[in-house]
């Protein structure tokens, strides 16, 4: 089995059901009409992360500037909200659980990465 990391903010900064969830998602990502869509040089996004209630419909004009035929991995960069730590801290298990589904942590790039 699979070591997991269950989704804690699943009912507060965002709906625990997935078939909420994607309705929201949807709707943001239809309504978002951002001065740059899908494309291929956008390497990099900086969009908040607070509750979707809050960020979501923001979030959804960074994201839809992205061409997803050119993604081949994605990075989460974040702050630890419950741990303090002056270097960079990595994952330690294999799959982000969320309302949606698991989600795969690559762990060959995983390995790569040398802080």
């Amino acid at each position: 089995m699979a070591s997991s990391r269950q989704c804690t903010h699943a009912g507060t900064w965002y709906s625990a059901n997935g078939a909420v969830l994607q309705r929201e998602l949807d709707h943001w990502f239809a309504t978002a009409v951002p001065g740059v869509v899908n494309d291929d040089s956008v390497r990099a996004v900086i969009a908040p992360h607070g509750g979707f209630a809050h960020s979501g419909a923001t979030a959804a004009y960074a994201y839809k500037a992205i061409s997803a035929a050119s993604i081949r991995r994605i990075y989460l960069l974040g702050p630890s909200h419950h741990y303090m730590s002056d270097r960079c801290l990595l994952s330690g298990v294999e799959l982000y659980e969320s309302p949606l589904g698991a989600i795969r942590v690559d762990q060959e790039a995983l390995s790569l990465i040398h802080i």
